[in-house]
């Protein structure tokens, strides 16, 4: 049989044409294309990196496509293709995709540490403490800032400065006294540099800006955003004008990890760094307790947590943690050794790759500017006559004379804390107009002395409160004489007592025997069941301050109208703030109105932290623990020291000063706020404790005061109120204790190289045990004089004491006959220096 084609017809019907397949083909194509390049730019949002891979994707679908096409001599859907398909390889070479693995040339080389700079962590959501919103498109000036604050973030990350003589600057210092908008135009720098290019929310995250905000202010002027809305701000906001572009329109390397602190009066160093570490951390939960509570421990953490990573670290309003006069060296000085040695180390180099900004009102005499320092004092740059003018017109001023703004900034300056007032008092007593402004002024003013711009804004401020209505200036004052924001919850118990809200209490659980409860109170007792009852419960006019009460409505627009005048804003958490120097003045106002009123507004502060504001008797962790440290503070203004310690501070902050007790430094360590509780209880710290105070309790604090300062690394402080405890339990006759602190002395004299006076302290702290008749101490201060003395090179003194306190160890304790522990230790130190031998349990030659 032979072979034969298949029937014409019969092959028409099994295969299709050659137009409807290519059509079919072009159909698949076309549609998965778009679909692929589709998904890539929806995904792009969320995540760039997946975006990415879809674009990839979609090139070689395209290229088959382009194949297809020229095999069809389709030229149309050819060029369509092939358009296409170069669009994407051009947006996947230009785009900016940030993807870890293909890192530019500088962005591989080796930071300070000798590491690349990319890092294989993952980048932390950045952290917002008390910083105010960034104002955006309508902040007006201060290019040359940012324009240093470009470079500085560009020197760390390249290694290279623009002097080659000179090392990058790793720590700028935005410089200026109050209101001159140094948080502002950090803020506004961060948004310009990371968030503006993209129109991105890429800051907000993990952001708390009206939580905790930094309390005392945060220098500056509020921004309108809506009509009727005024936003807390610092620093100048003007409206944006058409053809004016004031940001940088492209990406910038985002830090992986971005954290802003804004530091408060009365809240430490403590929560800051544990902020901080944990936040490096990844760890919201982290205690105080699981940080080093030494300086040199937090160092090392923080080193670790910034490894890897090129951060940017923000710590705003730092003159909080300035000495006015430190060392001797001027204005400036930092308080705390771990931000001393946090800027230290940072300015060196030997933290890692990153920048740290810092914002004050006093210059950082411990850097060096010539070690990795800028410092920018914006006193020295002030806005300019336009700028001025802009920033008036933005607060309401809506006819503004050249004339009118001459007359102004001769008489007020250009200082924008004392625009803002001045626009705000024109706003509401001028109908926004500067014509004629002369004639609202006052009477003279017995304006205090001070610096010139301090002086002008305070006659700023006289001249709105002399207007006030009287709803007005009573809450203004009232909030004067907090350090945080006050809550309107608040302000109702001291000033509407009838409205205020009734306080959520516990019901108490009492103890079965007045020994269990004494022992609670004495802090020998872990569970604290009647702590309900403990905590002190006021009346409604035990806490209202003094005058006529006034109405939650009055209250409200007395508010709102502080707030219009800008002397007061609102914070994000519905508390109600004022900037420091703002704050300064009502409570002058009022003091020299009566003397009596500070006393009384503290008192009624003082109840108000202990029964409402914390109606907790013993909170836990150091967040529980700020009312009560702030009520330490208001106790004290208030006269009230004995009470302030025995009820607030050694009740319930210690939790008693027994072997259960020490809670704020034996379980959370918290010797910063700690000290600074102390310290409100001496009239002339660390010498003289308060009046009033039982001769026991004032001995006892300066031993506590010696011991947190030495905890903090402040050994030289330490040495004052150690010595002066001394002299105390020596009046007394209580040798017990005359014996312990002696013997701290001269260990503490040693530490710091005074080795006479550590011989002598610890003479007399073997005198003082002699008389105590207590054979523990009278062993151990014999070991602390023998040591003194070997550290003086006198080994033939040295060696008989520690003879004799190894003989009354045995004596004391026979199952342990010989030294140990430390004393074991400079014994030991002692028989190698010297060469000697042990012959036997007595016998010992050289």
């Amino acid at each position: 049989m032979t072979g034969h084609s298949p029937h014409e017809s019969q092959s028409s019907e099994t295969a299709p044409s050659a137009d409807a397949s290519s059509a079919f083909s072009w159909a698949i194509f076309g549609g998965s294309f778009a679909t692929v390049a589709a998904l890539g730019a929806a995904i792009y949002p969320i995540s760039p990196f997946v975006s990415f891979l879809f674009f990839i994707l979609s090139v070689p679908i395209g290229a088959f496509g382009l194949r297809q096409a020229i095999e069809d001599r389709d030229k149309f859907a050819g060029t369509l293709a092939a358009l296409a398909t170069l669009a994407i390889i051009v947006l996947l070479v230009l785009g900016d995709w940030n993807l870890p693995a293909f890192s530019t040339a500088e962005d591989s080389k080796p930071t300070a540490t000798g590491r690349p700079s990319e890092s294989a962590l993952p980048p932390l959501s950045p952290h917002f403490h008390g910083a105010p919103q960034a104002l955006k498109d309508r902040f007006v000036g201060r290019e040359g800032e940012f324009a240093e604050l470009d470079a500085a973030w560009a020197g760390v990350l390249s290694g290279e400065a623009p002097d080659p003589n000179q090392p990058p600057a790793r720590v700028v210092g935005v410089i200026a006294w109050g209101g001159f908008g140094k948080s502002a135009l950090a803020r506004q720098w961060l948004w310009r540099r990371f968030e503006s290019s993209s129109g991105s929310a890429a800051l907000q995250g993990g952001s708390s800006f009206g939580s905790a905000a930094r309390q005392g202010g945060t220098n500056g002027i509020e921004a309108k955003s809506h009509p009727g809305e005024w936003r807390s701000q610092e620093g100048i906001e003007t409206k944006s004008r058409p053809g004016e572009r004031r940001s940088e329109k492209r990406r910038s390397r985002q830090p992986s990890a971005l954290f802003w602190w804004g530091f408060q009066e009365g809240q430490g160093v403590d929560d800051f760094a544990l902020a901080l570490l944990g936040y490096l951390a990844d760890d919201p939960g982290l205690k105080l307790a699981g940080i080093p509570p030494d300086t040199a421990g937090r160092l090392a953490l923080l080193r670790k947590g910034l490894e890897g990573r090129e951060y940017l670290l923000v710590l705003d309003g730092l003159e909080v943690e300035q000495d006015a006069l430190t060392r001797g060296e001027g204005p400036g000085g930092l308080k705390s050794a771990f931000l001393r040695g946090l800027l230290r180390e940072q300015a060196a180099g030997r933290l890692g790759r990153g920048l740290v900004v810092v914002t004050s009102r006093l210059a950082l005499i411990d850097l060096d500017p010539r070690g990795g320092y800028l410092a920018m004092d914006l006193e020295d740059r002030p806005l300019s006559r336009e700028e001025a003018s802009l920033l008036l017109g933005l607060e309401g001023v809506k006819e503004l004379p050249e004339r009118e703004l001459t007359a102004l900034l001769e008489t007020i300056g250009p200082h924008p804390l004392a625009l803002k007032t001045m626009a705000g008092f024109l706003v509401r007593h001028n109908r926004g107009s500067a014509v004629g402004w002369r004639r609202l002024l006052g009477d003279a003013l017995d304006v205090p002395a001070g610096r010139e711009q301090e002086r002008k804004l305070w006659q700023v401020l006289a001249w709105s409160g002399q207007l006030l209505r009287p709803d007005e200036a009573r809450v203004a004052t009232a909030i004067a004489r907090f350090r945080e924001p006050a809550r309107e919850e608040w302000l109702l118990h001291l000033l509407a007592p009838a409205e205020a809200p009734v306080v959520a209490r516990e019901e108490p659980d009492l103890p079965g025997t007045q020994e269990e409860l004494l022992r609670i109170l004495a802090g020998e007792s872990e569970s604290a069941p009647v702590s309900p009852l403990l905590v002190p419960v006021y009346s409604p006019e035990k806490l209202a301050l003094p005058g006529d009460p006034i109405t939650g409505r009055q209250l409200r627009d007395a508010l709102d109208g502080l707030a219009g005048l800008r002397l007061l804003r609102r914070e994000g958490d519905g508390g109600y703030a004022m900037h420091d120097l703002v704050r300064e003045y009502f409570r002058n106002i009022d003091n020299a109105a009566d003397a009596d009123n500070a006393v009384a507004a503290h008192l009624r502060l003082y109840r108000l932290y202990t029964s409402v504001i914390q109606p907790v008797w013993r909170p836990e962790g150091l967040e529980g623990l700020r009312p009560l440290y702030e009520a330490v503070w208001h106790g004290a203004r208030a006269g009230l020291y004995q009470g302030a310690l025995d009820n607030v501070y050694r009740a319930r902050i210690l939790r008693g000063a027994g072997p259960g007790g020490f809670y704020s430094t034996r379980k959370l360590g918290a010797f910063d706020a700690d000290l600074a509780a102390v310290k409100n209880l001496f009239t002339e710290p660390w010498g003289r404790p308060a009046p009033g105070l039982t001769p026991a309790d004032r001995a006892w604090l300066l031993n506590q005061a010696a011991f947190r300062l030495r905890a903090l690394g402040r050994l030289g402080e330490a040495v004052a109120p150690m010595g002066a405890g001394l002299e105390m339990a020596v009046e007394q006759e209580d040798w017990n204790n005359a014996a312990r602190r002696a013997n701290n002395l001269s260990e503490l004299e040693l530490t710091l190289g005074r080795v006479a006076a550590a011989v002598e302290s610890a003479e007399r702290a073997v005198e003082f045990a002699g008389r105590s008749q207590d054979a523990f101490w009278r062993m151990g201060v014999r070991t602390t004089l023998a040591d003194a003395l070997h550290q003086a090179g006198q080994r033939k003194r040295a060696l008989p004491l520690f003879q004799e306190a190894e003989a009354l160890q045995a004596k004391d304790q026979p199952q342990t006959p010989r030294l140990y522990s430390l004393q074991g230790f400079q014994y030991a130190e002692l028989l190698l220096a010297g060469c000697y031998v042990l012959r036997n349990s007595r016998d010992i030659v050289p």
